[in-house]
């Protein structure tokens, strides 16, 4: 979660740095935007099999990691239309802005099967699901 609001706050600082004139406060920011931005997806190899179990973990990991594919085919045009309709500070809030919400999202993320409420709830070890009353 923390690379998240970094990623974030990073682009509200290029907006900053940007009305300011000041070229080493945009480009340290848009260091920490490229860091915040990239950090993230070397922890999902680690983060998936902790969240979804060994089973079937190479197929687990490319689902998640399918999310850098949609947004390198989509992200790149519906990136340049924000910016035709709002402009560059429009742009860089709205990702700032969901970089935030996706933080705030990131606090909710429970392992599943995990304690909730102080008690362990199982899970089947095909479908990870919880198991209530015997069946899953």
């Amino acid at each position: 979660m923390f690379v998240i609001v970094v990623l974030g706050l990073a682009q509200f600082g290029v907006i900053w740095a940007g009305h300011a004139r000041n070229e080493w406060l945009f480009l340290f920011f848009a260091f920490l935007s490229g860091f915040g931005g990239g950090a993230f997806y070397p922890m999902f190899a680690a983060l998936t099999p902790d969240y979804f179990g060994e089973n079937y973990n190479a197929t687990n990991y490319g689902l998640v990691y399918s999310g850098k594919l949609v947004s390198g085919l989509f992200g790149g045009g519906l990136g340049s239309m924000v910016v035709d309709a709002w402009g560059y500070d429009g742009a860089y809030a709205l990702a700032g802005g969901i970089s935030m919400v996706a933080a705030c999202i990131a606090l909710m993320l429970r392992q599943p099967g995990h304690r909730e409420h102080g008690r362990r709830r199982p899970s089947s070890p095909v479908t990870g699901r919880a198991v209530v009353g015997g069946r899953s």
